[in-house]
């Protein structure tokens, strides 16, 4: 093969793609410049006004050796436009860091714990008289007072959007600057390749095809002349070509063969039917809705494949025998393997080219999301009149809750501190406590609720659970017994918001209480772990949920029992939902209920849906 050298052309496009690197390289070090003149001057003004303001300050303190109220320390602030002063009555020995810290330590009782940290950041981050940066767009300037009375230091801050624009875009622009640069540099190896690559092939083809490339200045051009002519060439048969292709395309197209491809290819199940509703087609798509082999039903009747939908016969027969076409419709389908689907479908008349009919066509579609949709729409109604209520509710156990507490605190105030009366009144005044943290975050049941994970123990949490119980445990004499909650010799932790995942447990096994008879009702608690989740089992010996009530369980409002709200179970669902976890219920009538909670290690932000068995 013949070497090619290097054309003027490549040389021409070389010094177009370097040219502009230097234009994009110099338009790039022209914004920096750009940008640091007008932050280095905006840093100037305003370490001008800074040291002016401390200046007239520290000649205040001079004479009054303090600023003796907030009111004073505001005027200043407001004199000189700055968003925070701080006057502390002494300053380190020296500006050194290991001095700074020193005398932090030891003047750090006197400041309110509140001022601690926004006060060991600036000292300790910054130098003294020198601009620094606080958060967002905060700039503070530390200056040492020293007096014959008294050393002070001041710390005063301002907000300046400006210049916290011009640094963050310093920042930008230089990483931008560095990622353009090598960006530029690899698109520009990479469009070298990849547009000499086509060139040079299309010249070496020319040349093992014979059609040898006139010389010149412009080797390009000759080449894009040379395949022009090709080009032409090809064109002189294109009707030939376009002739044949009809004739081929006409003889595969038959009109049973585009039937077919137009059934299969529908995402929507299409049965057709002739006149005396015999089965002529089902497509895969109504096979895998209905769950069925299609051709089992080819030329049976439609009787026979929808002997169990008397409602979809009876449209068919309106359509085939009486000549109608139905408006869309929608069922719910028991399947073979006893599932259930909704499917909406419409039954239409099929007529000849002399507008006389021939058949029927059903159009299926699984609408089951579309079903889903709808029942959480009904759900989401439902949450947001809970949402009108909850407001005046939660003010009123506000106040009761209130009055409780302080009901106690007098009480606890009367007893001894060792006594058994005092121990009930720090539990009761817990509970209260966490009732009210509960009232606040309960009302994101209509809102989104207030989700704070941290490590909890397992074992601690039931113990706590069970404290809870304990009153209603007693009083029914039903026994409440938990699992281990250890695994490989350690306790078992979970990063769950404690607070809500105990309340959800609690709304759960309430419900087992309640569903089991006195002294014989047993209620357990077990904890399995995976490498990924942990399953909390709840289970109960008692009355069980009939199957046409289970899947209304998690519904709000819906309860069994005439004194029920109906919010416990729906709220534990939506509890375990927000940590990514899953709720799945088995249950069947007289032989009582289990709940599989299942809890992610590492939460996931998607929540999974109830599942009911």
């Amino acid at each position: 093969m013949t070497a090619i050298k290097s054309s003027r052309f490549e040389l021409q496009v070389h010094a177009g793609l370097l040219l502009l690197i230097t234009l994009l390289i110099g338009l790039s070090i022209t914004s920096n410049f750009v940008i640091f003149n007008a932050r280095t001057s905006r840093k100037s003004n305003l370490v001008i006004k800074l040291e002016s303001s401390a200046f007239a300050i520290s000649r205040t303190l001079s004479y009054f050796s303090t600023l003796n109220s907030i009111k004073e320390i505001e005027h200043f602030k407001n004199k000189y436009q700055l968003s925070g002063l701080m006057v502390l009555p002494s300053m380190p020995a020296d500006p050194s860091e290991a001095a700074r810290r020193k005398w932090l330590l030891e003047f750090a009782n006197e400041l309110p714990i509140t001022q601690l940290p926004e006060l060991a950041r600036k000292i300790l981050s910054a130098d003294f008289r020198t601009l620094a940066r606080g958060e967002r767009e905060e700039y503070f300037y530390v200056y040492p007072v020293s007096s014959v009375n008294k050393n002070h230091l001041l710390i005063l801050s301002v907000d300046s959007p400006d210049l916290a624009y011009l640094d963050d875009a310093s920042k930008t622009v230089m990483v931008l600057t560095v990622i353009s640069t090598l960006l530029i540099i690899f698109v520009y190896l990479l469009l070298v390749r990849y547009i000499f690559a086509p060139y040079r092939k299309l010249r070496q083809q020319a040349l093992d095809s014979g059609r040898a490339v006139a010389g010149g200045d412009n080797e390009a051009e000759e080449v894009v002349e040379d395949y022009r002519r090709v080009i032409n060439e090809l064109k002189e048969k294109e009707q030939k070509l376009i002739e044949l292709n009809r004739q081929v395309t006409s003889r595969a197209d038959s009109l049973e063969q585009f039937n077919d491809y137009l059934l299969e290819s529908s995402d929507s199940g299409i049965v057709t039917l002739d006149r005396e509703g015999r089965i002529l087609s089902i497509n895969d798509s109504c096979s895998e809705i209905f769950g069925l082999s299609k051709e089992d039903f080819i030329a049976s009747t439609y009787r026979e494949l929808f002997a169990e939908q008397q409602q979809l016969v009876e449209a068919i027969e309106k359509v085939v025998f009486q000549k109608e076409n139905l408006p869309y419709s929608e069922l719910l389908l028991t399947l073979n393997n006893g599932s259930k689907i909704t499917v909406g479908y419409t039954v239409s008349t099929v007529s000849d080219s002399h507008q006389q009919p021939i058949g029927a066509s059903i159009i299926f579609s699984n609408i089951n999301e579309i079903a889903r949709l709808r029942n959480e729409l009904e759900i989401k109604k439902q949450l947001a009149a809970l949402g009108e209520m909850s407001g005046g509710l939660a003010h009123q156990l506000r106040n009761s809750m209130g009055a409780i507490s302080g009901f106690c605190r007098l009480l606890k105030n009367q007893v001894s501190e060792s006594s058994l009366e005092n121990e009930y009144l720090t539990d009761l005044l817990n509970e209260t406590k966490e009732t009210e943290e509960l009232v606040e975050r309960f009302l994101s049941f209509a809102r989104p609720l207030e989700y704070r994970p941290e490590s909890s123990l397992l074992s601690e949490l039931f113990k706590e659970i069970e404290l809870t119980l304990r009153p209603q445990l007693e009083q029914k004499k039903i026994s409440l017994c938990f699992g281990p909650v250890a695994s490989k010799g350690q306790e078992v932790k979970i990063e769950i918001d404690a607070l809500l995942i105990k309340q959800a447990l609690i709304n759960i096994i309430e419900n087992a209480i309640n569903a089991c008879d006195e002294t014989e009702g047993v209620v357990s608690i077990k904890v399995e772990l995976s490498d990924n989740e942990a399953l909390i089992i709840v289970t109960d010996n008692g009355s069980g949920i009939s199957s046409e009530h289970l899947q209304s369980i998690f519904t709000p409002f819906f309860s069994l029992k005439p004194s029920g709200t109906g919010l416990g179970l729906p709220l534990a669902a939506k509890i375990v939902n927000l940590h990514g976890g899953q709720i799945k219920v088995s249950s069947t009538a007289g032989s009582g209920s289990k709940f599989e909670i299942y809890l992610p290690l590492n939460k996931s932000s998607e929540s999974k849906p109830v599942s009911l068995n």
